[in-house]
């Protein structure tokens, strides 16, 4: 068999976004009781959503006390971190990600994809305060339910521990085996993730000690007593970064962190020239940006703790970071900078408190995983948000209104949600750093896709009604947010003019800010070969067919080839996509439509998208 050299768990978690350890959890701790919580599909960055006294920060304790439990058997947990209704044993739940499993081992396809459909979030097993791992799933049996799977997993354990039998007499042995494999890679991961710790709380100041050190906010909660996480709240911050930045020979790591939180800095405020600096025998740190030469103090709040974060950061790498509502003093944007940041260009494991409906916006961007947490008088519960209907019901139990929602950065607005499949196709082939639900989102109008987005003060007359109340009504609530883009299907014969009213009204009142289709629908702009590609074999005749650009794709389908007259037009447009490539754009007036549509998004987000070019 040949290997490779295994990923370390934090090269494995920049390279994929998902952590080694995909799973970690706690019973009978703080606020959580026997029922505990897990964090199902960590990835690089782990939000942790819910109101004030919710468990927010007892979750953090919890992943405290498991990595204190990495470094002694002898973890002492006081009787006040128990679950005040139960004297039950408190208790771990970990997965290990089935990649990170098989990681190093050139392998057939059975084994990742047995693991996959079994254990999506990785396979589960327990361990106890002292760091024993205890319970194992017991359906691992069924992974070597036939021969050719059980000599596939035989190779698997036997190239992981050379020791190992060269022969299973029975699937039970191997069973066995295999969990202690599986063992053997939650240990590596967690040793390895949880070698170092950095906490950044909510209370920030930059002190040093001859100035104030003595009054710097201090966390003062309750850890593990073989905690060994660094709180990083400002104190001695502006000594530390003097010693940094006037080295001597030979000491060139220490001034390496210095240039790197200068250059998060200027990255992050969209300032390239800026420089930081805290002279010799000084207690004061000072920034030179726009051409202005000031202390940090006159730059205000917000640069203040951006400075904090930024200086603990450049110094701690490769390490877990529980990080206590970042959006403290930063004004929207620059938590969006601040999270794309962190998640692009650095190599931690973040587990963030928040209250930010801006940092929700995150919710489905790889590498970002989001977590509801939310107490019920008893006790503390934690559920992975799973859907855009989970979190909208975040947002509502944190207090937000529709109001707050309507600020999007930009909306697009299409007839139906298989029309947003191929636009965010298009614009991946254009400019792949624009991101849904952070640069721009969708949301529906015409036809029966009205209900989706329930706004029940729209008379339900139809579209061509002479009397344009839905039109009227429609335009309004476009119209909420400033920055919108409304595609339309021109439903006539290519190049004859608009005649439905609503078409008709929305290019009278929203001018360019209308793309109005070149051919019937927007599927009139797929290529004939990407459908060809992505129907061939299962159709007669499709070599055979052809349309135009007046007509209805659906019905040349059905007329040239075995296509069924009614078919799943989402189902059909997530197949076309994935064969289309950036010459697919160039049909009809489909590539100066989207180069423009882009250009409108980029200026939505302009001073976002410069931190990106």
């Amino acid at each position: 068999m040949n290997e490779k050299t295994p990923r370390t768990p934090f090269e494995f978690l920049s390279q994929t976004g998902r952590c080694a350890l995909s799973r970690i959890g706690v019973s009978n701790f703080r606020s959580f009781g026997p029922d505990g919580f897990v964090l199902e599909g960590l990835k690089k960055i782990n939000l942790l959503v819910g109101k004030n006294n919710a468990g927010k920060s007892n979750v953090l304790q919890a992943i405290d006390l498991f990595a204190a439990s990495q470094k002694t058997r002898n973890v002492e947990v006081e009787r006040f971190s128990r679950h005040h209704d139960t004297e039950g044993e408190l208790k771990f739940h970990l997965a290990v990600d089935h990649d990170w499993l098989l990681d190093g081992l050139a392998l057939g396809g059975d084994a990742s994809s047995d693991l996959a459909a079994k254990f999506p979030t990785g396979i589960p097993i327990s361990a106890r305060k002292d760091s024993s791992l205890a319970e194992s799933p017991n359906n691992l049996n069924e992974l070597v339910r036939d021969g050719r799977r059980f000599r596939e997993w035989e190779r698997i354990v036997q190239a992981r521990d050379k020791q190992r039998s060269s022969q299973y007499r029975s699937p039970q042995d191997l069973t066995n085996d295999i969990l202690a494999t599986v063992r053997e890679r939650v240990r590596e991961a967690a040793s390895e993730l949880f070698k170092q710790s950095l906490m950044l709380p909510v209370f920030r100041q930059l002190t040093s000690p001859t100035t104030g050190g003595d009054s710097a906010p201090r966390d003062t909660r309750p850890r593990a007593a073989h905690s060994s996480v660094i709180v990083c709240n400002g104190a001695g911050v502006i000594s530390d970064l003097r010693d940094r930045q006037h080295t001597e020979v030979g000491e060139e790591t220490k001034e390496e962190s210095f240039v790197k939180l200068q250059t998060f800095v200027r990255k992050l405020i969209g300032d390239e020239r800026l420089t930081i600096e805290v002279p010799p025998q000084s207690d004061v740190l000072i920034l030179r940006s726009h051409g202005l030469r000031r202390e940090l103090k006159d730059f205000g709040t917000g640069l203040h703790h951006l400075v904090i974060l930024c200086a603990a950061l450049a110094m701690y790498s490769r390490s877990v970071v529980y990080l206590e509502e970042p959006e403290v003093h930063l004004h929207p944007d620059l938590q969006r900078h601040f999270l794309r940041f962190i998640r692009e260009q650095t190599d931690n494991l973040y587990f963030v408190t928040t209250h930010s409906n801006v940092l929700l916006d995150e919710f489905g961007t790889e590498k970002v995983a989001v977590y509801h947490v939310e107490h019920d008088t008893r006790q503390s519960r934690v559920a992975r948000v799973s859907s855009p209907a989970h979190g909208r019901s975040v947002l509502r139990d944190l207090g937000y209104s529709a109001s707050d929602l309507l600020q999007t950065n930009g909306v697009i607005w299409v007839e139906g949600p298989s029309d947003r499949i191929y636009l965010l196709k298009w614009l991946k082939l254009v400019d792949d750093q624009l991101i849904e639900n952070l640069h721009f989102s969708f949301a529906f109008l015409g036809g029966s896709s009205i209900k989706h987005f329930g706004f029940d003060d729209v008379p339900p007359s139809d579209a061509d009604n002479a009397d344009g109340e839905r039109v009227a009504s429609l335009i309004e609530i476009i119209r909420i947010n400033p920055n919108h883009h409304v595609v339309i299907d021109r439903d006539e014969d290519e190049g004859v003019p608009p005649t439905k009213a609503a078409t008709r009204e929305a290019m009278r009142q929203l001018g360019d800010k209308v793309w109005l289709t070149a051919g019937r629908e927007v599927e009139n702009y797929v290529p004939v070969g990407c459908i060809q590609e992505a129907l061939g074999g299962r159709y007669a005749r499709l070599e055979s067919l052809t349309f135009g650009a007046s007509e209805h794709i659906g019905a040349c389908l059905h007329r040239d080839t075995s296509f069924p007259k009614t078919y799943d037009k989402v189902s059909c447009a997530r197949e076309f996509t994935a064969k289309m490539n950036v010459n697919s754009l160039l049909i009809l007036d489909l590539r100066a439509q989207i180069d423009r549509l882009a250009e409108r998004i980029r200026g939505w987000n302009k001073s976002h998208y410069a931190l990106m070019s």
